[in-house]
Parts: C-alpha cells; structure tokens; sequence
C-alpha cells in the first residue's frame, strides 16, 4: 500500500513540459533547422556552379571533336541528306541583357546560315567578361588580368568556331584587335555565392582548360 501511494503522488507532481519550455525546444529545433538548410542551399549553389563550368568545358570539346571527327548533320536543304557544314562548328557565349540569363549556344555554319545544335541557359551564373590574349602562353595569373584584352561589353557574343580542315577562329578577332588572339576565354560567375570561375581555349590547338577562382 506504501508503494502505491509513492508513485500515485510521482505521477501526481509530474507535470510535464511547461509552455516556456516548449517555446525554447521550438526556437532551438528552428534555429539548427535553419543551419543545416543553408548548408544545403551553399552545397546545392556549388554543385550547380561546377556543373556550369563542366558544360562549358564540355560544349567547348564537343564542337571541336565533330569537327575534327567529321561530324556529319541533316541538310536543311532538300532533297533529305546528310552533309559535313561548310564552316565547320561553334559555340557562342553571349552576355544578355537582365533579367534575360545568358546562353551558351553550340552550331553548325552551313552555306545556308546557322544550324543550332544545342543551347542552354545559365541558371544563377553570368557572365561578368570576356578576353582573349596574343601571346603564345598562358603566364600565371587568371584570364582577363595582366596582359589579357578585355572584350568590351559592346563586343557580344564570344565566339569559337572549329572550320575544316582543323582551323580555328575566334569572334571578334582581327576585326577588332590588330593582332589576332592566340587564347579566348572569360569569367563566369555565380550570382548568389560570388563564387567565380574561368575558362579559356586555345586558338591553335582547340584545347580548353577551366577553374575557380580563389
């Protein structure tokens, strides 16, 4: 009888959580919620960045080896066949103007115009500029500094375009430089971050290289 009247009167003055006590549970599960979302956000933003940068890498090799592997393409011109395009493949980075993101476009130069093969848009990333360089190595240092040409805003889009038989161009080029670049390349960065990034490819040989900025 003792026993029971013990845990009777236990139970009896247990009362349990008071409301203060949730309130501060609630806030701190909130607050370590709050940690762990920006966290993924921040994961999620980066992952999203070298995903960009791979494309860009990847669209650059990608035109460059149809060309070189005679990549062949449906004529728009009837009657239906297949032909290699008299000016070879291209991609285009092009500065748009916001809230309009920034494209990457892969093409075909054909006698009758452009043939788009691929575009994709820069989600969360642009462009901020685009160089080229005449010397015929890359010093240390990021593109777009030192002895880089900065491309003027008004000089839109970067182009390179990979021509039969292996030649290589770079848009604009002689036009607007007196001497024609050996390196074209730019700076992407993400806008929500900051985090920035480089490419840049050879005009001679249609290598590209890539990474971020510290």
């Amino acid at each position: 009888m003792f026993k029971f009247r013990r845990s009777y009167n236990f139970l009896k003055n247990n009362k349990g959580f008071t409301v203060i006590d949730l309130i501060v549970s609630i806030s701190i599960i909130i607050i370590l919620f709050s940690f762990v979302l920006v966290n993924f956000n921040t994961a999620e933003n980066i992952v999203n960045f070298e995903g960009i940068v791979k494309k860009i890498v990847n669209g650059v090799t990608t035109v460059r080896n149809m060309n070189l592997g005679g990549q062949l393409i449906d004529n728009p011109v009837p009657p239906p066949n297949e032909i290699f395009p008299d000016g070879g493949y291209g991609i285009r980075f092009e500065i748009l103007p916001s809230p309009t993101p920034d494209e990457v476009t892969l093409f075909a130069v054909d006698t009758t115009g452009e043939i788009e093969i691929d575009k994709f848009e820069l989600d969360k990333i642009e462009f901020i500029e685009f160089c080229g360089l005449t010397d015929d190595t890359v010093a240390s240092g990021l593109p777009c500094e030192g002895n880089w040409d900065t491309l003027s805003q008004s000089i839109n889009p970067l182009e390179i375009i990979f021509s039969a038989p292996g030649e290589i161009t770079a848009v604009p080029s002689e036009d607007n430089f007196s001497t024609k670049f050996i390196f074209v390349g730019g700076k992407i960065r993400h806008t929500e971050t900051g985090q920035e990034a480089y490419f840049y490819v050879s005009v001679l040989s249609g290598l590209v290289v890539s990474d971020f900025s510290l």
